[in-house]
């Protein structure tokens, strides 16, 4: 009986030449390349060529972004015309910066100097073969008036398209953010937008949009940039047209998403011309707003979601927002202007998986009823909790007469009932009026809480309780300066249990380090130039949701200090630590 002989027969890939070896990589799937070349030292030699392309591919493009004029176009071409794929694989995110609006704007965007006038303006001639070539299939899925807006675009130097194009092309996009630089790219995320409308019947997503992970719209600039384009001014704040948001939460694996300045028509002031015919009734049913903008609940696989400036909606637009989330981990805010409350947030949408809920910047409110938290309001059992403290008071007095002991019942209420027994980190802000208590000092009552809160057991997973912005209340609302130092119950019991209260007295090195959810700013900007340097002496401020310099770090001595306690008051702290510049001021997250 003939015996096998193993394949030896067969002619192994070694004896193929070097021709023959190039032709199998064609056939390849790109993605499989380094896998092929890597078998043995002959394949990885008649690969060098290939594996140098994918190097200098990931070198350049890996972190993508529209500064140079030159890159989007040409990996457009690259992937459109040339057919070749290998850019457009690397890029892992992108960056968009602006917008370049007519061909004399096709100049480099600079973040640090003036722009050379004498640079000539890089334009793009497409004929309408090309133009064809890259909408592509698209033109059976758009509007009439979509696809000779396109059309219009790519004659005239508008980048917005392409933009959404490439986006779409890019198979391991994982994190595309939209910078507050410039001209906003409003046009950008309108076309991408749309682009999630015309595949949300559940067809065949692009790979780009199948692929994004992260996305962040109005990251913050602190620069004025040298560059802008004379038909639109540069601002610091932009908003952009509620639709833009409900459809980012439709992308199929969409985990992260921040969102900054979130605006319905004929709220605010703001009018979108696109949305005039919608209903804009405070009382539309959510139901009915779920149908218009598409977004029915359970939708949406985001699991972190952060709001800023979710101010300029209606309650109802809110809740159906919350509700499209199937399995939200963290709800965040923060409110950066002077319009709006948050007492437009129905957080008793949110979800029960839910397990951080936070309210950042808040002390706008702090002497107003927002109804930002009622702890019988919201159904998950959060872990980490950001709230206004006059809820826990309203909570507590509901359905009681004026004349009861209301101070007693409001520290009773937060040490046992106010929070859920997961609790890990507490941050309060806001303050507790005198209507609220009976006649007796504030602060004394909320000592008393918070102590109570501590040793009662009630919750044993507390790790940190964060109570300077209770301090700060004070100054920040021209009242009287404190004349006794604030939370040494507090203070007292969190070292007895191991838990850190943070107070702008508390110089106790602390124990624990949690993270909490962060919006993006510029140093997580992959192209800017601060990228990933951000200096040693930040710190994440639990208070305001962002990254702050540490400033004097509670000296005692200086203006910002005096403010809150007397020099004589500052003088009776540990006057060793109050001393020593790196006694208890570590940061509640250094991550």
């Amino acid at each position: 009986m003939a015996q096998h002989d193993g394949g030896g027969n067969r002619a192994p890939l070694t004896r193929l030449s070097t021709e023959l070896i190039l032709h199998i990589i064609n056939y390849l799937d790109f993605i499989s390349h380094a896998d092929f070349a890597f078998t043995c030292k002959w394949i990885a030699n008649c690969s060098h060529d290939l594996l140098l392309r994918h190097q200098d591919a990931h070198r350049k493009y890996k972190n993508l972004s529209d500064l140079s004029p030159e890159t989007v176009p040409t990996l457009l071409k690259s992937a459109i015309e040339l057919r070749d794929p290998i850019p457009v694989w690397h890029v892992r995110s992108f960056d968009i910066w602006g917008a370049r609006q007519a061909w004399v704007h096709w100049r480099p965007f600079n973040l640090r100097g003036s722009v050379d006038r004498t640079v000539v303006p890089l334009p793009w001639d497409y004929d309408e073969d090309a133009i064809d070539a890259y909408i592509g299939r698209l033109r059976y899925r758009m509007t009439d008036d979509q696809l000779e807006r396109a059309r219009y675009e790519f004659k005239h130097g508008h980048d917005a398209f392409m933009k959404m194009r490439l986006i779409s092309l890019c198979p391991r996009l994982r994190d595309l953010k939209f910078v507050n630089y410039g001209t906003r790219a409003k046009k950008s995320i309108q076309w991408l937008s749309a682009a999630i409308e015309w595949h949300r019947t559940g067809e065949a997503w692009p790979s780009g949009l199948l692929a994004l992970r992260f996305v962040a719209v109005g990251v913050p600039w602190p620069d004025t940039p040298s560059y802008a384009p004379a038909t639109e001014l540069y601002s610091t704040y932009h908003h952009y047209p509620a639709y833009t948001l409900t459809s980012l939460l439709k992308l199929p694996n969409i985990d992260s998403l921040y969102f900054s300045g979130c605006r319905e028509p004929e709220v605010s002031g703001y009018d979108d011309p696109e949305l005039l015919d919608l209903d804009y009734n405070e009382d539309v049913p959510v139901k009915e707003l779920a149908a218009t903008y598409n977004l029915r609940p359970g939708c949406s696989s985001v699991k972190h979601l952060f709001l800023a400036n979710f101010d300029g909606v209606r309650t109802n637009f809110g809740q159906m927002v919350f509700e499209a989330a199937r399995e939200l981990v963290s709800m965040s805010f923060r409110h950066e202007n002077q319009y709006g409350d948050f007492d437009e947030v129905p957080v008793h949408s949110l979800g029960e998986s839910l397990e951080s809920l936070m309210f950042y910047n808040g002390r706008d409110w702090s002497e107003v009823h927002t109804e930002s938290y009622a702890p019988e309001s919201i159904r998950s059992a959060p872990r980490h909790l950001s709230m206004n403290v006059n809820e826990v008071a309203y909570s507590a007095n509901r359905g009681c007469n004026y004349e009861e002991l209301r101070s007693t019942l409001f520290v009773q209420y937060f040490a046992t009932k106010a929070f859920s027994t997961r609790l890990e980190v507490l941050i309060l802000w806001g303050s507790l009026g005198e209507q609220e208590l009976e006649s007796g000092d504030a602060s004394d009552f909320l000592d008393d809480a918070v102590a109570a809160l501590i040793t009662s057991g009630h919750c044993p997973n507390l790790k940190i309780v964060h109570l300077e912005d209770l301090e700060h209340d004070v100054c920040n609302h021209n009242m009287a300066i404190a004349d006794k130092i604030w939370f040494q119950k507090a203070m007292a019991a969190g070292e007895r249990a191991g838990v850190d209260v943070y107070t702008v007295t508390n110089r106790n090195l602390k124990k624990h380090g949690l993270q909490l959810p962060k919006a993006p700013d510029q140093f997580d900007i992959a192209t800017a130039p601060c990228s990933e340097l951000r200096p040693d002496n930040f710190w994440f401020s639990p208070s305001t949701g962002q990254w702050e310099q540490t400033g004097c770090r509670s000296c005692g001595r200086c203006s910002d200090c005096l403010r809150v306690y007397t020099e004589e008051l500052w003088q009776t702290i540990r006057p060793a630590l109050r001393d020593d510049q790196d006694g208890g001021t570590e940061p509640l997250d250094e991550s």
